[in-house]
């Protein structure tokens, strides 16, 4: 009798053609959510939002690669680097490398030394100078020193010209580093001379002149970053002593902090040689990708919680305004059972398009940023997907989207069913 004494929906309502339909716990969910459509589409949106910011940023996070760019600018090889104490820091920046390099630090013996401590599987020697060159009224210093096994990797990065180790050596050949040269706004090709003033061992300063003979993309090397490179065998030749700056280390991966500690034990007390390791260089990197992509994941967090709490309003304030209407649908035959399906529904439909939009929008952005971030300002991101991320995203919503059927539910056990239907009244 209370059932009958139930007004149904008052709203805009859209006749239909079909005198027979078929109601289920899903036309119903489906029906509800018709209802109040720019309800529904602003919670799908709120949720869809944060999805989107989650996995976008999460995409940025997982993308990088902290151990390509250590090794593609100060590790091409090796584990340790031991350099010689110029220009490192703040406080040897008027450090003379040539100064240091007169002594002889990075002998034979030394470099003897470290190949023999158990896990050293290898050493590789880097040449570089503080020289000083002018070419087409640029004027600047530092330069590059390559052996004959860095041609293959020269070759790789050829734009033009050759890299040839003996015929530069013969013609008095330099390669160009055509990155950092556009960076610093110098403009050379083939075929014009560089002059270059050296320090040599006696102390003294020589002039010499060399040819552009190849041009290069780039050149990694433990160094900072120079915009020319010559055959080393030219620049022990120019300064008359060797003009190694660095020697790399190659470890055994179990062995590392045995190597390490035995190391620093070597150039203990030398306050003209210094080591860097290739795990401070990747922890350094990926900090500095992680704080400022950390703090929009916060940001981005913050944003799907209060999607969260805007579904959660939502849900609840949907079911409390259906109260009667439910009692009404339970006093004709539908069962506890079919209710929960039907709130079940209703749910899964905010889950389902909120994450058809994350997926499709979030990856789709994702790959556009990871792309646009390699080309303009960092080669070292490679796109991957958040799986993870993605799965605790999901795992998430479908937490709330269960506590919020079993509060339904539980709350309508609290009330019979004329209690439900006289609840509008």
């Amino acid at each position: 009798m209370e059932a009958l004494r139930y007004s149904d929906y008052k709203g805009k309502m859209k006749e239909s053609s079909v005198l027979h339909r078929k109601i289920t716990p899903a036309s119903l969910a489906k029906m509800n959510l018709s209802r109040q459509k720019t309800k529904s589409i602003l919670t799908i949106l709120s949720l869809s939002l944060g999805g989107v910011l989650v996995v976008l940023i999460s995409t940025m996070l997982v993308s990088y690669d902290g151990v390509a760019e250590a090794r593609g600018k100060e590790f091409p090889t090796g584990e340790f680097n031991i350099q010689l104490n110029a220009n490192q820091s703040w406080d040897t920046a008027d450090v003379s490398l040539a100064g240091l390099q007169k002594k002889n630090l990075l002998n034979a013996d030394f470099v003897n030394a470290i190949e023999s401590m158990d896990g050293v599987t290898g050493t590789k020697r880097w040449y570089y100078t503080d020289a000083e060159y002018r070419v087409n009224d640029y004027d600047d210093n530092w330069i590059y020193g390559f052996a004959k096994e860095d041609v293959s990797v020269l070759e790789e990065n050829l734009i033009a010209g050759t890299v040839d180790y003996h015929e530069l050596v013969s013609k008095n050949g330099i390669i160009l580093i055509n990155d950092t040269a556009e960076n610093l706004s110098l403009s050379a090709q083939l075929g014009d001379e560089v002059e270059v003033d050296f320090l040599t061992k006696a102390g003294q300063t020589i002039t010499k002149s060399y040819t552009i003979m190849g041009i290069v993309s780039n050149f990694s090397h433990p160094a900072f970053n120079m915009c020319f490179a010559m055959p080393m065998e030219l620049m022990n030749e120019a300064c008359g002593m060797d003009c190694s700056g660095t020697v790399s280390v190659m470890a055994e991966t179990n062995k590392s902090d045995t190597i390490e500690a035995s190391l620093n034990q070597l150039i203990d007390g030398n306050h003209d040689l210094v080591m860097d390791t290739i795990e401070e260089s990747i922890t350094y990197y990926s900090r500095n990708q992680q704080l400022p992509f950390g703090a929009l994941l916060i940001v981005a967090i913050i944003v799907v919680c209060f999607s969260f709490i805007n579904l959660v309003n939502t849900t609840i304030t949907n079911f409390l305004s259906r109260r009667q209407e439910i009692g009404m649908l339970q006093a004709i035959g539908l069962s506890k059972k079919q209710l929960i399906k039907m709130l079940c529904y209703e749910g899964m439909l905010y889950s389902v398009f909120a994450t058809f939009v994350t997926l499709v929008l979030g990856a789709g952005l994702g790959f556009l940023c990871v792309q646009t971030v390699a080309k303009t300002i960092n080669p070292y991101f490679y796109y991957s997907f958040p799986w993870l991320v993605i799965l605790i995203y999901l795992a998430i919503l479908l937490i709330v989207q269960f506590i919020l059927i079993s509060y339904t539910t539980g709350n309508l056990k609290k009330q019979s069913l004329v209690e439900q239907i006289r609840a509008m009244e």
